[in-house]
């Protein structure tokens, strides 16, 4: 027993072989025990374990292109933030037309919309097959919803055409015709397969962060984007059905459809923000492997075999994530022989040779 204590001890008390920046004070703890506390402010270095090391690092796939795809997923998500601000542009020149009489020059406003539709839909290739062991299903998803930016792009030029051809920018959305309302539909359908496609490698993607795996940092998933976008199409079904009715129900139908489609406009501009921003959060577990214990701690010495298995060893990730990194101490140590069972017996010691005769 005494001599598994002594074992377990030495492996509990391992120092930081990395460096290692002190989550309230970013003192580097390189050098530090496990056990030990910040030099500068008290802090134990288990606490910035529990923040900075994720003990799944071992089992997460590697990017293939870290820098190319961080900079597809920054033009993914701000190409789509562009392009919703831009058709807010739009849409407010059109009430500044048509309650003010106001005419704001639109054509930037619609190179804008067009721009950052196409350079999202550039960045959404890195999104097809960011690394290795990508399950079928996710793959072709991803590939529906790169492929869906197509028809997302001809409508919202067609629309733009059209819009530019009316004598007033209002007249294009209160005296327009069937057909754009159509294309409206085709748009919103184009961003919500979209939207359903990307949503599991994003999904992928966002579980490398250990924070946000467990549920300590929040991040902008993409399925609740796809029934928004189900909603703005709803509500250009309802104008296509109450568009050349004169009775009042079919009024205030126009108005209820009206009504989805600014909703739907804005919940999913706030929904592309939140993705672009959560694409900045996870920019450190994109372009480097999150860190394991094993790549903190001195590569040699007892129990260095057994922190690099922790990973692999642990709970199911986001079930006990947080706990997981403290049990490193405790795990990475040789298993205790059971209660009232004697140790084994230790090796004969070898008998020194022999001295040949001259």
């Amino acid at each position: 027993m005494g001599s598994w204590e002594g074992t377990r001890r030495e492996a509990v008390a391992r120092e930081l072989g990395g460096d290692l920046p002190c989550v309230r004070c970013r003192y580097n703890l390189k050098g530090l025990s496990v056990r030990a506390v910040c030099s500068e402010c008290g802090l134990p270095v288990r606490a910035t374990l529990l923040a900075v090391v994720d003990p799944y690092a071992s089992e997460l796939q590697a990017i293939r292109h870290p820098r190319l795809t961080w900079t597809g997923l920054m033009a993914w998500s701000f190409g789509a933030v562009l392009a919703a601000l831009a058709a807010w542009a739009l849409r407010l020149s059109e009430l500044l037309d048509s309650f003010a009489s106001i005419r704001v020059p639109v054509p930037t406003a619609q190179f804008v919309l067009l721009g950052g539709t196409l350079i999202s839909f550039l960045g959404s290739l890195s999104l097809l097959s960011p690394h290795e062991r990508i399950p079928r299903g996710p793959r072709l998803r991803a590939f529906c919803g790169v492929a869906a930016f197509v028809p997302i792009l001809l409508s919202t030029r067609s629309i733009l055409l059209m819009d530019s051809q009316a004598t007033f920018a209002a007249n294009a959305l209160s005296d327009g015709s069937w057909q754009r309302d159509l294309l409206r539909i085709v748009q919103g359908l184009g961003i919500g397969l979209a939207v359903w496609g990307l949503a599991p490698i994003w999904k992928m993607l966002m579980e490398r962060s250990h924070l946000m795996r467990t549920g300590r940092r929040e991040g902008q998933p993409l399925m609740p984007l796809a029934g928004v976008a189900l909603v703005g199409v709803t509500g250009d079904v309802i104008h296509v059905l109450a568009r050349d009715a004169i009775d009042a129900p079919a009024s205030l139908g126009f108005l209820a459809g009206t009504l989805l489609v600014g909703v739907s406009a804005a919940l999913l501009t706030l929904g592309f923000l939140g993705v672009a921003l959560t694409c900045m959060r996870i920019r450190r577990v994109v372009l480097a492997p999150p860190l394991s214990l094993a790549e903190l701690l001195a590569a040699s010495g007892p129990g260095a075999a057994a922190v690099s298995e922790v990973g692999s060893k642990s709970s199911e990730p986001g079930v006990g994530g947080a706990s997981a990194g403290v049990q490193v101490a405790s795990t990475s140590a040789p298993a205790q022989p059971a209660t009232g069972a004697a140790p084994p017996p230790a090796a004969p010691p070898t008998p020194p040779a022999r001295p040949e005769l001259a």
